[in-house]
């Protein structure tokens, strides 16, 4: 009402002269007539006829005002002068959280210091007051430094008066209340945002400034500028910011000038908007702890990916192949999945972090976002097509979202499949010569088992040891000569056609030993088994599929060091005519084998000779 009055005011001007001319007017008129003055109260009359006056101007100028207060009440927000009055429970707090994206935005930056040429700045929010930037920096010079490795980490603090700078060091992770004890460094914004507002030896010069970036233009910077700190007056630095973008330039004059380049913006949808984390759920990840194998991959060797599921919200995968052992950890929100953690973890254990640790790690890259949209891209990926089609050895999937990457010389190709994730990755390279895409690397889902503890193992085979194994009694098996172990060819359960693994059984511990075949997009697999003693056995492994193939070819396996040998090194000289069929103990130390050898090209006739060896 105060404000009103004073706008009142404003418009009408001081109405006291008009109110002494009213009294004028009347007592003039009342002096002209004879009257009896003393019986008359002319006092009251002359202050009741001063506020009619005073009503009827109101009356006359009231409604305007009235209609342009309105008028700025409905005003956009984002046009109203940034200088408002502190609310009483936050202060400037909704008015300075403004200065940041939303949580999981990646901003790429050109220019830098004199080590740097460009960075990236992944942005998350700790909490509703706390924001952390971890900066991925392009180092300058250094061919071995890793781009994907975080060069620097920021912590800010947003109060009720100002933005605090409480944190600048190496990665970390916080407790809240470590969080609550870290002592501010510098300010970086103080409230009100308005011109003049000091920041140290800076002070806040502009809060609609025009400034053009390689990203875009901007009419709404607030740019502050100054001295760096009061101790170094004499270096000039000036910063822009602008609302829900934050920091879009800074130059500090020689040592620092940087601009936004492009951003990606990654906060979660609100509540109203829907909450998409089961769909994303069920088309990235396996619905519980599993044992992913793909055949292919680096060198032909294999990939197996084992996912832990950590929490409702985030997931762990290790990637284990012949390039290395990779760890990611990812982030499920409303509304997309996030990369918050990868690293190599080659002759080391995976992370072991706690559920407040990981919700802590900032953003490194977003793999998908629902809903899904063909058209819609991630990072170098585009969504080609949600609801494909996709053969694998192991299945054949159908609604499958694709992702595709395609560069100059080189294409690669992404499927999902509900309920399993990943099932195919495939690349290609740009022929050219005769204007085509050839085949490059691809990985494909061959097997899924539950997650077993793997040890090392040996060429042909990965290993893995277990408390309990689950296997038929149909499997064929066959106990060691001092009944201490015995040894399963589990899989295909006495058919002639398929795949098996070897499963050795301690009948002393109870406890299992998994062969597992490692390459198996070839189709090979044990198909016949012996033993020589307590810690050795012969192992014929062959082709599993088909009648042309009689056999395989014939290995002793060590099942204490898990170490295999071969024993007829050149049988496959003779254009893999030749197979070992069967082989048997005499029980004297020696073994009969039956080898077959086809006599004709085409693999029609044949014939089968017999061989004693000595192991």
């Amino acid at each position: 009402m105060n404000e009103i009055k004073k706008q009142l005011l404003a418009k009408m001007g001081d109405t006291t002269e008009k109110k002494y001319s009213v009294i004028k007017r009347v007592n003039d008129s009342l002096d002209s007539k004879p009257q009896k003055v003393k019986k008359f109260a002319w006092g009251y009359y002359i202050t009741f006829a001063s506020f009619v006056g005073i009503f009827i101007l109101g009356l006359i100028f009231l409604p305007n005002l009235l209609n342009e207060q309105s008028a700025i009440n409905d005003e956009d927000p984002s046009e109203v002068d940034p200088e408002t009055d502190p609310m009483e429970d936050t202060g400037y707090y909704e008015e300075l959280k403004q200065f940041f994206p939303p949580n999981g935005t990646v901003a790429t930056f050109s220019g830098g210091d004199f080590y740097s040429d460009g960075y990236k700045v992944y942005t998350t929010w700790i909490t509703d007051r706390y924001i952390q930037e971890t900066i991925y920096a392009n180092l300058k010079d250094c061919e071995s430094c890793d781009s994907e490795t975080p060069t620097k980490l920021y912590i800010y603090r947003i109060t009720d008066e100002e933005i605090q700078l409480v944190y600048d060091g190496d990665q970390m992770v916080w407790t809240m209340e470590e969080l609550e004890q870290l002592p501010t460094l510098t300010v970086k914004l103080k409230a009100p945002i308005k011109v003049g507002t000091e920041i140290g030896a800076q002070k806040i010069v502009s809060t609609n400034a025009e400034l053009t970036t390689p990203y875009g233009t901007f009419n709404n910077a607030v740019v502050v500028e100054g001295g760096v700190d009061p101790t170094t007056p004499e270096i000039y630095s000036i910063s822009y910011y602008v609302p829900n973008y934050g920091l879009v330039k800074r130059n500090t004059e020689g040592f620092w000038n940087a601009e936004l380049e492009s951003i990606s913006f990654g906060s979660e949808i609100t509540d109203d908007e829907g909450d998409y984390s089961d769909l994303l759920k069920s088309y990235f990840f396996p619905p519980e702890d599993l044992d992913l194998f793909f055949i292919g991959g680096f060198e032909n060797s294999g990939v197996k990916v084992q996912t832990k599921w950590l929490s409702e919200k985030f997931v762990q995968q290790i990637s284990y192949h012949g390039g290395g052992t990779i760890e990611k950890i990812y982030k499920i929100t409303n509304n997309q999945i996030e990369v918050i953690y990868e690293t190599m973890i080659d002759g080391s254990t995976p992370s072991n972090m706690t559920i407040g640790e990981l919700e802590q790690l900032p953003t490194i890259d977003i793999v998908m976002k629902a809903p899904f949209t063909v058209g819609d891209v991630f990072g170098e990926y585009t969504l080609i097509d949600t609801n494909g089609e996709v053969g694998t050895m192991y299945s054949t999937f159908e609604n499958v979202i694709v992702l595709e990457s395609e560069t100059e010389n080189y294409l690669s190709r992404k499927y999902y499949a509900i309920g399993f994730g990943e099932v195919k990755i495939e690349s290609m390279f740009y022929n050219e010569e005769t204007g085509q895409y050839e085949e490059g690397v691809t990985t494909e889902l061959s097997s899924i088992d539950q997650i077993m503890n793997e040890v090392v193992g040996n060429y042909l085979f990965r290993v893995f040891e277990e408390e309990q194994y689950n296997y038929n009694s149909i499997d064929e098996d066959e106990i060691s000569p001092l009944n201490t172990k015995r040894a399963i060819l589990h899989g295909r359960a006495g058919d002639f056609e398929g795949l098996n693994r070897l499963v050795i059984e301690d009948l002393e511990t109870g406890k299992f030993t998994i062969y597992k075949y490692r390459y198996e997009g070839e189709q090979n697999t044990p198909k016949d088994i012996e033993w020589i003693d307590e810690e050795r056995l012969f192992v014929i492994i062959g082709y599993g599929y088909g009648t042309i193939t009689k056999g395989g070819s014939l290995y002793i396996l060590n099942v204490e060091d898990h170490s295999i040998t071969p024993v007829f090194e050149n049988i496959f000289e003779n254009n893999g005519k030749e197979e070992i069929m069967s082989i048997e103990a005499n029980g004297d130390g020696t073994f009969t084998y039956k080898k077959h050898i086809y006599d004709d090209a085409e693999f029609n006739v044949g014939h089968i000779e017999e061989g004693s060896i000595t192991p």
